[in-house]
């Protein structure tokens, strides 16, 4: 999901006054030199509950497993995006 839709999520809840006590954005297969864009864009959104959870690097295991229809949960855990993931997820859970 683009930083717009994220905008746009945000006004919609705020029109629907649903309560959400945190909104997390992951950074999906990011590359290095563009993670700043995202880093300034959410803090350019101006809201506290919208909290930026970290990046999640591509590789080619991943895209591998995509092509072919796999499944991610058949993913070896020595897999540098697992191990990012975990990192990632601990830190929600």
């Amino acid at each position: 999901m683009g930083i717009h839709t994220q905008k746009r999520i945000l006004e919609i809840i705020a029109k629907l006054t649903l309560k959400f006590e945190r909104i997390w954005i992951l950074g999906n297969r990011f590359p290095e030199d563009l993670k700043n864009i995202l880093v300034e864009e959410v803090k350019n959104l101006n809201n506290d509950r919208v909290k930026l959870l970290g990046f999640l690097s591509n590789n080619d295991e991943i895209s591998k497993i995509n092509i072919i229809g796999g499944n991610l949960i058949d993913l070896p855990e020595e897999n540098s995006t697992y191990q990012e993931a975990k990192e990632i997820f601990a830190k929600i859970i």
